[in-house]
């Protein structure tokens, strides 16, 4: 059973994302006809059902998913530690508000202007580090690590 082997999953949300990396295979990136709300739902209440511990909501980037914050509170109702990365800083800072109690990984393309270059998005690196900065003045409980890809 699910139980038996698997407590962390990686779960696959939201294929939309406004960088246009220039490593990025992901084919369906920016294409979300087939997304399907209730599907994702039903998953995460089987997740729970059977004690996921972790899950780790991923896509293109999750933060610009319109639903994110409440596949966030389905996760914790299950009593599952949900976690996701981005690269976006100028989205992220619109979901602080009403995060508290979650991991979240930064991808980073190096700095500066290697990530601006590669991300292909000018000043994507400063609306991380302003958004870091939002979430230290924040003193909410949002634990941050980065990657650098």
């Amino acid at each position: 059973m699910i139980d038996d082997f698997f407590k962390n999953i990686f779960f696959f949300v939201w294929p939309v994302c406004r960088m246009k990396c220039k490593y990025c295979l992901e084919n369906s990136t920016n294409n979300y006809e087939l997304f399907d709300d209730a599907n994702i739902i039903k998953l995460l209440d089987i997740f729970g059902k059977y004690k996921v511990k972790k899950l780790w909501l991923t896509g293109g980037d999750v933060t610009l998913c319109p639903y994110i914050l409440d596949y966030i509170g389905i996760c914790k109702k299950h009593g599952i530690k949900p976690f996701f990365s981005t690269q976006d800083g100028k989205a992220l800072s619109k979901l602080i508000e009403n995060l508290n109690d979650i991991d979240i990984q930064l991808s980073l393309n190096g700095l500066y202007e290697d990530h601006d270059e590669i991300t292909c998005v000018k000043g994507s690196f400063i609306d991380i580090e302003k958004t870091v900065e939002e979430i230290n003045k924040s003193k909410k409980n949002i634990r941050l690590s980065a990657r650098f890809i």
